[in-house]
């Protein structure tokens, strides 16, 4: 008998340390593997729903979002262009910029623009 074995009562066997590892390796793995296939049949399952960009974004910006998420995108129109810098307008330092052009934009009346046109 090794330091590893292990003597199981009312059997008067012994077992080795070893089979238990692999006895447990196998039956962990093939629950493992259930888990897995459990998660691939739920693949087209969505993690998240959006239904417009601003909700999106605001989940992307704060990291709501993770790797290997399903998410959806309903009512959304898809094309090939890519962004320079995917995102930025729903930024809150954007949002600050169009709110601030936008008060600039009330205090000035057509000939004032025109006259700062002219001028530069």
């Amino acid at each position: 008998m090794k330091a590893d074995d292990i003597h199981i009562n009312g059997s008067q066997q012994y077992v080795e340390r070893n089979d238990i590892v692999d006895f447990l390796k196998s039956h962990l793995n093939t629950f493992l593997y259930s888990q897995i296939d459990e998660k691939i049949q739920n693949r087209n399952k969505p993690d998240k729903i959006f239904n417009n960009n601003s909700d999106f974004w605001r989940h992307i910006l704060n990291n709501e979002c993770h790797p290997e998420q399903i998410i959806k995108l309903q009512k959304f129109h898809l094309t090939e262009w890519i962004p320079i810098s995917p995102g930025l307008f729903y930024t809150e330092e954007a949002e600050r910029g169009r709110k601030a052009a936008q008060r600039n934009a009330l205090h000035h009346n057509k000939e004032s623009f025109q006259s700062i046109l002219k001028s530069s």
